[in-house]
Formats: C-alpha cells, structure tokens, sequence
C-alpha cells in the first residue's frame, strides 16, 4: 500500500495544473522558462506576456545538481557555431572586412593622386555602405578627381544633398549655386538659403582623422576651387560639406587651419600601421645619457644656477648669528 500511495503522490505532482490557465493537466514544459502548460493556446499566451522564445539557452549557468541528458548535449552547440562560421565564409560580402589589405589599382592610383594634391584619402572595407556610394574617381589620363560630395544643409531640416563627379578645379561658390540658385534648383526646402544670398553662407568641412571629429569641422573659402580647400585634410572616402548662416557659424566647433592636428591611431584598407610591440620598443628605448646629444646647453646652465642658489642657502644659513644659551637667561 505504501508503493502505491507513492505512486500517486507522484503522479498528481506531475500532473499538476496548468500554470496558465489553472484548468487543464499540465502537458508541456517549457525548454527555457520551464513553464508549466495544457495545450497550445496557453503556450503562445506565455510566450507573448513573458517574452519568451521557448529555445533552451545553451550557456545558461546550471548546478551539477541540475543537471540532465539534455544539458550534456553540448555537441549541438558546437554544430551551430560550425554552420554559422561556415555561412561567414560563403557570404561574399564577410570576405573584405580586414583592414590589412591591398587596394585595387583604380583606388590606389586615386589615393596616390591626392597625396600629391595634399589630400590624405582612406577608404573604407569593401561591404561598407559608404564605400560603395563612392564615384570619386581619378582620370589618369587628364591627371584630374573628379569628386563626389556630399551637401548637407542643417537649416533645411538637415538635408542632404549629392554632387556626383565634381571637377577638382572648379570653384566651391560654383559648385554651391546649383543649390542656391531658383532656376537650377527648385527644392521648396531650400528656399531659405535662396533667400538669404551669397552673403550669408558660409560652407564647413565635416572633419575626419582628428580627436572629436563627430562635432568639428573646417573653414573652406568659397573663392578657392575644391583641390585648393582639401589640400591637407583627412578624408574618409569622400567629402561631407556643410552649408550653413554665417550667424549661426559660432555653433559649430571650427578648427584652427593653423594648428596641427594629431591623427588618431585608425588603421584604414591599403594603410600599413606599425605593430604595437614596435611603437613600445622604440618609446621604451634606454637612453644613454653620457653620450646623449639631446642634452642642450640651457639645461645645463639652469642645473648650474640651481646648485649656485642651493650653496647661497647654505652660506646664509651658516652666517646666521646665535647667540649662547647662558645670554639668552639673562635676557
């Protein structure tokens, strides 16, 4: 009688009552919330109220204790991370993301010619969305780039504009008054800038390659021709330019011309950088002071001063007259 009543007990403990509805027999358990339920009205009303997937988590921490035939299986995980590695190597556009890579002749030859022109050009890895709405191209035989720019009005609702093709020697007014001009351009967006004139613009340069390039720009001057404005800039594919009021010019974070900008450590397609190990080695590199020639004669001179002002401290301190303890009672 006690193997029965046992049998019962465990019986009614596994045929409990649903955790959803509280009706029905359970049926089913979840594989990931373990949750109790009768059919499968209620296994979709608890995947919809505790946002749940019904997928086991494979990592999961569980304790030994815990443990069943099921969490061993850990063969099945592994036969995932096979599939999706060997779908990574199928897909074509997964093969161009390593940055250690030679560019194609075209874009090297187009990288090479903006060097000359002051221009430090970087392109992005080959999947990427920016690098492939690029049309800069060079024309070897004309030795001239023809530009795509990107215009950018921020008083226009932030919109944005495309030159494709631009000559280098044209002038930024000229390529400018397409936008600005009624009979060129008809977009009611831009009817503001029409409006104001030539007077009140003022055009930036989105600025790439320096410390907080998200929020600084440059100066360009709209007399010069657009191979004069780039002339020693870093850009990022293509230039992003912005057209904005000369009242609101005091907004945005302009730097200097003047000052020289460090570029930060970016490693671009066709860009050999320096291992780190290198860079340490030459930085932690023993100085040999007795036969250093860095050592300027100014440095010298001030350590001699120094010396001479530590002996004039002594010799003052040695002139100081006190007078004996027997004289000081008797004061």
């Amino acid at each position: 009688m006690a193997v029965a009543n046992n049998g019962d007990s465990s019986l009614n403990a596994r045929l409990a009552k649903c955790e959803v509805c509280q009706n029905g027999d359970i049926k089913y358990t979840c594989p990931r919330c373990e949750v109790k339920t009768c059919s499968l009205k209620c296994v979709k009303i608890h995947k919809s109220e505790l946002d749940c997937n019904g997928e086991r988590d494979k990592v999961a921490y569980k304790s030994l204790s815990r443990f069943t035939n099921l969490d061993l299986l850990n063969y099945r995980l592994m036969e995932e991370i096979t599939r999706s590695v060997d779908g990574y190597h199928r897909d074509q556009s997964k093969r161009f993301t390593r940055t250690r890579r030679e560019l194609p002749y075209h874009l090297n030859q187009l990288k090479i010619a903006a060097m000359k022109r002051g221009c430090q050009l970087n392109f992005l890895p080959q999947n990427f969305s920016r690098h492939k709405s690029n049309q800069t191209f060079f024309d070897w035989k004309k030795n001239i780039i023809f530009w795509k720019v990107d215009w950018v009005f921020p008083q226009a609702d932030n919109l944005l504009m495309h030159s494709e093709r631009l000559l280098e020697t044209e002038k930024l007014s000229r390529a400018v008054s397409q936008f600005l001009d009624p009979n060129q351009q008809k977009c009611q967006a831009l009817q503001f800038y029409q409006s104001v004139g030539w007077n009140n613009i003022c055009v930036l340069l989105k600025a790439e390659g320096v410390k907080k390039s998200n929020s600084r720009f440059y100066d360009l001057d709209l007399s010069m021709s657009i191979k004069a404005n780039l002339k020693g800039k870093f850009i990022v594919e293509y230039p992003t330019i912005y057209v904005i009021m000369k009242d609101h010019k005091l907004m945005y974070n302009i730097i200097d011309s003047d000052v020289e900008e460090e570029t930060p450590d970016v490693c671009f397609p066709g860009n050999i950088r320096a291992p780190s190990h290198e860079k340490k080695a030459v930085e932690s590199k023993p100085k040999n002071l007795l036969f250093d020639d860095d050592i300027s004669s100014s440095d010298s001179e001030e350590d001699e001063g120094k010396v001479n002002k530590h002996k004039n401290k002594k010799i003052k301190r040695t002139e100081i007259d006190i007078p004996s303890y027997d004289v000081l009672i008797k004061q």
